[in-house]
Order: structure tokens, then sequence, then C-alpha cells
């Protein structure tokens, strides 16, 4: 997939989502029935699409974890930064009807630790 990522600013501010209600329990439903359907109900999960700020669009948010630490971090950074690493698309937006990157977690051998560029 190349590197074209979702367009962040036409999601929802976290303020104005409406968390999960007993109203969408349907809807989860029948999206597991799918997940199921075609073997992938422990490949796949939801997410609650939403925005804090504006991330532009020579960003990627990347996920980088402290196993140690027990943190998880997600940030923006340049997708430049990216380039020559290896990665793995860990999010997506389906909004406009195919996968758009939302977010990618980047490799280091069979690790996905924590690591900065520099």
């Amino acid at each position: 997939m190349e590197m074209s990522s979702m367009q962040f600013s036409q999601l929802p501010n976290i303020k104005d989502v409406s968390p999960l209600s007993d109203g969408d329990n349907m809807l989860m439903s029948e999206l597991a029935d799918v997940l199921r359907k075609h073997d992938a109900i422990d490949r796949f999960g939801i997410t609650l699409m939403h925005s804090h700020f504006l991330v532009t669009d020579d960003e990627m948010l990347l996920e980088t974890c402290d196993i140690e630490g027990r943190t998880l971090m997600i940030r923006p950074v340049p997708k430049s930064d990216l380039d020559g690493l290896d990665y793995v698309t860990t999010s997506w937006h389906l909004g406009s009807g195919k996968p758009q990157m939302a977010c990618v977690c980047v490799m280091f051998g069979n690790d996905h630790q924590h690591h900065s560029r520099g």
C-alpha cells in the first residue's frame, strides 16, 4: 500500500464523538459476523474514529511502544521519517470506500519497540 494517509481533518473532534451505546449493538454484531465469515475475527477490531489535533498531509501517525515501561504512544511524524523503515499499517479509515492508512507501527527485526532515528 502506498504511503497515502487519510484526511484526519475530516474526522470529528473527540469532544464531538458519541461513545458506544446500546444502539450500536446490532452494528457491532453484524461487523463481527462479517469478520467471522472471512476468518478475521482475531485479526481486526473496531476503533472509534476521531481527532484530537490536526495531522497534516505530509504526516503519518506512528505507533511505538516501550515494552519494559508498558507504554504505547501514537504520535504524528513526517512521512519522510518512515522512508526505508519496515512498518506495518495498523489502522485504516474506510470512509472513502477503500482503506486509507491511518497509523503505522515500525518494525525492528521481530520487535516493534520504541526507536528514535537520529
